[in-house]
């Protein structure tokens, strides 16, 4: 029931696993869907060069609102291969891209 309320099917698990996760307990695979952590996600980050990470991380980047569109933002100012720990430090700090973008204009 509780796979189905939070829209964890068979094909969501296929799918994770297929991206490298496939130990996943089912409680885990319940709170990735539950905060909105998906293949898609997980594919993205993988293109913007975040691939492998742990289960936990997606959620804690996900819950902070780390988009593939902030993290490419972030590259544009110049700020490339950040860790994740640091791409949620900066969000979390209300840091983007056309505010790194307005400061170095006034230089």
């Amino acid at each position: 029931m509780a796979l189905r309320s939070q829209g964890v099917s068979g094909r969501f698990a296929a799918e994770m696993k297929a991206l490298g996760y496939d130990k996943l307990s089912l409680g885990k695979l319940i709170a990735l869907r539950s905060q909105g952590v998906g293949p898609e996600y997980v594919r993205e980050l993988k293109e913007a060069g975040y691939e492998g990470l742990p289960a936990g991380m997606l959620i804690e980047l996900r819950s902070h609102g780390i988009t593939p569109e902030f993290i490419r933002e972030m590259k544009e100012a110049g700020f490339e291969n950040l860790e994740p720990t640091e791409l949620i430090e900066l969000r979390s700090r209300g840091v983007r891209g056309e505010l790194i973008k307005q400061l170095r204009d006034r230089q």
